[in-house]
């Protein structure tokens, strides 16, 4: 009766190792950490499967083949739960330190192959009796060592991590208690007719399992999957096809103050006061939407994931708080309104000055000469009158062209890609005088971004040309170097022996300084003006 209970246990012991092996395989993740503990599993295995041929066995070679099956798995059982505690724990291991530790067990299993040699592993091996040889307690030795050394290592990097603790002990303990009882039948402390340690490991298969499916060991990136969500920013939420809420980070509990112990229906019927299309577009692969709740605004993502069969299996919903990039969008928006405000009320303030400067002025002493010309006419007298005529007429002209100045200024567009685009802009605009453009030299990108201040340093200088040079003509020349922008600027005007440095050339002057650069201003009378302009390329605006 006894025997028929040891077989079953021994016969149950391997079909939970081989189910939990074929389910590692097909469901775990393809690296070194599971190998090692299929390979390890395949080894008890061995194991176990020796003890059912062993009470099978009738002759002496079929008890030694038992034997050898056995063995196959106890020589090499903890040389590779060592390297398995160390792939385990993430520790480099070297191709030499696996061959070298691989080395001894071999050499005791050949021992045990060809014991009927030199009768170093059995010094006496019968049906009846069995005497145990030096190399035999080697390999005992070194055995426990090995598992001595992964106990170690376990306790290490498990019982010491929080996040790994209670899987840790699962694991430390589906290793301490074969060993135990294995020492326990070596000493004779229990004394048994039979190996005890095939059945502890029927204990050790079920911790693993259970460590296994509890903790999702070795399953799909499992501790990498905790590692990577717990602490990130985006709220990640998973649910099944029944609602049960299966995974949520910490992210989402401080968004809307949940756990994984409420139900996604309950989620949702609070969610969708702020969405209602949540929970619509059950079909769809992937929806997104921007949700606002309790004065934060939230762009939600659902994944919905499908089986073979499409019918949903699993949802992931991600949340990403996008208050700040909201926030400063805002921000970005009202400053953006208060610079074109400040830029209007600016450029209205210029022209307002002009007009009062210039176009006032004109139409001030107009006025002045037409009461003038009023009373001559009153007291019949004439020979002012041409002369107030004339002095209006002229004042007209010149009116006529300060306004034309003002509205050339108006018309200026900024922002122009290239140099010479402006220029040509400007210079075609203008239709008192001619003014003719040369280039030299290749426009480019690198000097864009010059582009407004040479614009409005050739505006100024026409501006200038137009009010008080009485020229026809004007050459405007722009050289391209490798590190700067010279422009040239003669007009045909009259010119002047002391040059008077108003508000036009003060202007240019401080744009040009600005950058770097260097403004002459040179004229003689008779021979008009001559401004020469150099900017370095290399000193950007910002």
């Amino acid at each position: 009766m006894l025997t028929i209970v040891l077989n079953l246990t021994y016969g149950i012991s391997v079909i939970v190792l081989l189910y939990s092996m074929i389910w590692l395989l097909v469901m775990g993740n393809k690296n070194n950490v599971t190998y090692t503990f299929i390979i390890s599993q395949l080894l008890i295995v061995l194991w176990c499967s020796s003890q059912l041929l062993s009470y099978l066995a009738h002759t002496r070679g079929q008890l030694f083949f038992s034997y050898g099956v056995g063995y196959l798995g106890i020589c090499f059982i903890g040389a590779t739960w060592l390297l398995f505690s160390l792939y385990c724990s993430e520790i480099i291991v070297k191709k030499a330190f696996v061959i070298g530790i691989y080395i001894i067990p071999c050499i005791h299993f050949i021992a045990l192959m060809t014991n009927s040699w030199h009768h170093l592993f059995y010094k006496f091996f019968d049906l009846e009796k069995i005497v145990y040889g030096p190399l035999f307690y080697t390999d005992v030795i070194y055995t426990y060592l090995c598992v001595a050394v992964s106990l170690y290592i376990i306790y290490k990097s498990f019982i010491r991590n929080k996040e790994k603790i209670a899987m840790g002990w699962y694991i430390f303990g589906a290793v301490l208690i074969p060993v135990s009882l294995n020492s326990l039948y070596l000493t004779n402390v229990i004394d048994t007719n039979f190996d005890t340690t095939p059945l502890a490991f029927s204990v050790s298969s079920i911790l693993m399992l259970l460590v296994t499916y509890k903790y999702n060991f070795l399953n799909v990136n499992s501790i990498a999957f905790d590692r990577a969500f717990v602490d990130v920013s985006e709220g990640v939420l998973i649910y099944n096809k029944v609602g049960k809420i299966t995974y949520i980070n910490k992210a989402v509990e401080r968004f809307f103050a949940i756990s994984s112990k409420d139900s996604i229906w309950t989620f949702y019927h609070w969610i969708r006061e702020y969405d209602d299309r949540i929970e619509e577009e059950t079909t769809s692969i992937m929806y997104e939407n921007l949700i606002e709740v309790d004065g934060k605004t939230y762009n939600i993502k659902r994944y919905n994931h499908f089986d073979k069969k499409d019918k949903i299996v699993a949802t992931t919903l991600m949340f990403t708080d996008m208050s700040k990039y909201y926030e400063l969008l805002n921000r970005t928006k009202e400053l953006a309104v208060s610079n074109q405000q400040l830029a209007i009320e600016k450029e209205r303030n210029r022209i307002a000055q002009e007009v009062h400067d210039t176009i006032g002025h004109t139409l001030t002493m107009i006025q002045s000469l037409t009461k003038l010309t009023l009373i001559e006419c009153e007291k019949k007298e004439t020979k002012n009158l041409i002369n107030y005529l004339t002095q209006a007429q002229q004042l007209s002209s010149d009116g006529i062209k300060e306004l034309r100045c003002s509205i050339n200024n108006m018309k200026q567009e900024r922002g122009y890609e290239l140099v010479s685009q402006g220029i040509y802009q400007l210079a075609e605009s203008i239709k008192s005088i001619e003014v003719e453009v040369c280039i030299h030299g290749e426009d480019g990108e690198k000097y864009s971004h010059l582009s407004g201040i040479i614009y409005e340093s050739l505006r100024e200088a026409i501006t200038n040309a137009m009010k008080y040079a009485n020229c026809t003509h004007m050459d405007v020349i722009i050289k391209f170097h490798e590190e700067s922008i010279d422009m040239y600027v003669f007009d045909n005007g009259e010119g002047c022996e002391v040059i008077s440095s108003g508000n036009g050339i003060t202007g240019i002057k401080n744009r040009i300084n600005a950058l770097g650069g260097t403004v002459n201003v040179m004229s003689q009378k008779g021979e008009g003006f001559r401004i020469v302009i150099k900017i370095p390329v290399l000193n950007r605006m910002e």
